[in-house]
């Protein structure tokens, strides 16, 4: 997958990535009632850590470049629950990197 040419592209992919999320929080859930969902409370940290990087894209106060975002902390720790974690790599490789261009 490649990095986002646009900064709609990008907040698509980011909203997609809340897609997921949400997803994986309602899996984790339906399994808890199976004694399954136990080492899913990151999705809610993750949840609103993607939620504000579309908020600060859509109001232009996102900066790209320079480190990884901080949620890539939550990915790194988690990655083995994470089944879209390459959607998040291509989010932070393009804060990293800007936009394909």
């Amino acid at each position: 997958m490649h990095r986002p040419q646009t900064m709609n592209e990008y907040i698509e992919l980011v909203q997609q990535a809340i897609f997921e999320v949400d997803e994986l929080r309602v899996a984790a859930e339906w399994g808890a009632d199976d004694g399954e969902g136990v080492g899913f409370e990151f999705t809610e940290p993750l949840n609103a850590q993607l939620r504000q990087l579309v908020e600060d894209l859509t109001t232009n106060h996102h900066v790209f470049g320079g480190g990884d975002l901080a949620l890539m902390t939550l990915v790194r720790t988690n990655a083995r629950n994470i089944p879209f974690k390459n959607l998040l790599d291509i989010i932070n490789q393009t804060h990293r990197l800007g936009l394909e261009t």
